[in-house]
Order: structure tokens, then C-alpha cells, then sequence
């Protein structure tokens, strides 16, 4: 392998350093978000129980979860919107105010 490397840094790559930006869940899992792929798997090795996602894997997620682009609308129409908190739009809402008629 230290043949590969050499040639890469060579071609003047640099080494993979899995550098991101690490956050932690409700449920006390870890995670991390790396510039691309390569840098994601490179951390997942590096910190074992650490999930490990690229910049185009989480937009693949946005994209999936805000499917009508409703949260990037209101964060392009309100600069600093922060998303505080995700409800499930299936969940039933209890409706019991009086209807006026």
C-alpha cells in the first residue's frame, strides 16, 4: 500500500486527514459530516461509533426529507432561520377547540 500512497502524494494529493464537524444527537449517538466520501470513511475508521456521513450524503437526506423544499424556502426567505425542531407530519393532532357554527 505504501506504494499507492507514494504515487498519490507524488501527483500531489494530500493524505486523507477525515477532518469534519462532529455533533451529538438527542440519543447520544455521534456524528460527524466530512467534506466527501474518502474524508467520512477515513473518520469512521479513525473513531470507531462514530457515524459518518459526506456533505452529498446529507444533501441526499435533505433533499428525501424536505421533499416539497418547504425548510430551504423559509431558510432562503429568513436568513438565520435555525431548525430547532422536526415533527413528523404523519402524527395525528388531536383537534378538540369549539367549531363557532
Amino acid at each position: 500500500m505504501g506504494g499507492i500512497r507514494s504515487a498519490a502524494l507524488d501527483a500531489g494529493h494530500a493524505p486523507l486527514t477525515g477532518e469534519g464537524l462532529e455533533a451529538a444527537l438527542d440519543d447520544g449517538r455521534v456524528i460527524v459530516i466530512c467534506a466527501t466520501m474518502q474524508e467520512a470513511t477515513k473518520r469512521a475508521h479513525d473513531r470507531p461509533g462514530v457515524i459518518a456521513y459526506s456533505v452529498d450524503e446529507v444533501a441526499r437526506m435533505i433533499a428525501a426529507w424536505d421533499e416539497k423544499a418547504l425548510v430551504g424556502i423559509t431558510k432562503l426567505a429568513f436568513a438565520g432561520a435555525e431548525v430547532v425542531a422536526i415533527r413528523n407530519k404523519r402524527e395525528e393532532v388531536e383537534l378538540d377547540d369549539e367549531i363557532p357554527f
